[in-house]
């Protein structure tokens, strides 16, 4: 598929709603979406704040890591579609398959919401947040990215540091599940991960539905995605990394995330990483403080 030349660039174009022409808008996604089986993915009420994230940003690209079936794939691909201007959406799945229903491919849910898949769209099954690069080098600059992979820390934080080298400036983050340990089954005791992350990024304004335990949240980062690793490893050092998570954490799980802090912030920051993820490995409830 044909890559659009504006992606990551300033828009010449705006989609200009009245609040009842975007609430008529935001309703006809969710009925075409959830007209179809949704499990595993984000529900109406959070399909209903991504959606308005994307009519109030207007990204020109657009990127999601973890798609599993594709609800909310579809509900993005549904939103640009009303956007005037050039646009790309890459989705990032690092199964080949859809985790609960393993004879189907990620994102099935998209072909049953389109007769023709829309040419902007790139998915990327078999190919994780580590791999991005291989989709992304070359191809302008992320400004709207979905976080959805594995909940467990310290993914949601490898997932965002891995993308930080392909986001634009001011790039909107958007976390789902960020308090699916406080309102899932007791099997998602553990999957904490986006919680730490949106919850201990410090200094930006977090945007979240209006109820008391939301399971969605975007911030906007405050300037270059640069500036935003030092907070990122923070986090990730500074909170037990789940063990026997999956993904395997392993050498070869931190070898991008390592190059990401090797090119912002040197050597000595990736040896750290390098070091940190050996104590893991010997002993998998470690736990370092940040600056050790």
């Amino acid at each position: 598929m044909a890559l659009s030349a504006a992606c990551g660039l300033p828009g010449t174009h705006a989609l200009n709603l009245t609040p009842g022409k975007r609430a008529e808008h935001i309703r006809n996604i969710l009925d075409q979406v959830f007209a179809h089986d949704t499990r595993g993915g984000i529900n109406p009420l959070e399909g209903e704040f991504l959606i308005a994230r994307l009519l109030e940003s207007q990204p020109r690209c657009v990127a999601e890591i973890g798609t599993a079936a594709g609800v909310s794939t579809a509900i993005i691909l549904k939103a640009l579609d009303l956007l005037p201007h050039p646009k790309d959406f890459f989705a990032f799945e690092y199964l080949t398959y859809c985790y609960f229903a393993p004879e189907r491919e990620p994102g099935y849910l998209v072909g049953l919401t389109y007769d023709e898949l829309p040419s902007y769209y790139h998915p990327n099954w078999g190919i994780g947040s580590a791999d991005m690069g291989k989709a992304m080098e070359g191809k302008g600059q992320i400004d709207f990215l979905l976080i959805d992979g594995n909940h467990s820390h310290p993914w949601a934080t490898l997932d965002t540091i891995c993308a930080l080298p392909y986001l634009a400036d001011n790039a909107l983050l958007v976390y789902h599940d960020i308090n699916l340990h406080l309102i899932g089954s007791e099997r998602s005791k553990d999957e904490y991960g986006p919680h730490l992350l949106f919850y201990h990024f410090p200094g930006l304004e977090k945007i979240t539905p209006g109820v008391s335990l939301p399971n969605i949240g975007a911030f906007r980062l405050d300037g270059s995605p640069q500036a935003a690793l030092p907070h990122l490893l923070e986090v990730l050092y500074s909170h037990e990394w789940v063990p026997n998570s999956w993904p395997t954490l392993d050498l070869e799980a931190i070898k991008t995330p390592a190059e990401v802090i090797k090119k912002y912030l040197g050597v000595r920051q990736k040896a750290y990483l390098l070091e940190f993820m050996q104590a893991y490995l010997e002993n998998r409830n470690t736990h370092m403080p940040t600056g050790a």
